[in-house]
């Protein structure tokens, strides 16, 4: 299985990696629809809640992330803030969009 990793510098000066899945067909299709619904004739913007739920769902593994000298884990990603994980989700989505992993 393909995997895709996503490194990130944090406000400390160091790295951390999140190593993703990548997402099927249907997934993608799904959370492209997840972020942005129509109600009553006007658009609202779901994008955010969309971001966190599929990178709950992708995340595999992470490395060098650590609050309080302690290593975060993927049980423990309730732990991550949620800017983070929006900012990684959209990374790993320029990453697929760049590859030919996908066609979306």
């Amino acid at each position: 299985m393909k995997e895709i990793a996503v490194t990130a510098e944090l406000t400390t000066g160091t790295f951390a990696t999140f190593v993703f899945r990548p997402p099927s067909k249907r997934e993608m299709r799904l959370f492209y629809k997840k972020r942005y619904r129509v109600k009553d004739g006007t658009l609202r913007n779901h994008s955010g809640p969309a971001r966190q739920a599929f990178f709950d769902k992708l995340l595999l593994r992470i490395e060098g992330l650590c609050v309080e000298g302690t290593a975060i884990t993927v049980q423990e990603k309730y732990k991550i803030p949620v800017k983070m994980k929006q900012e990684m989700i959209f990374l790993m989505l320029e990453d697929l969009t760049r590859s030919s992993w996908l066609e979306v």
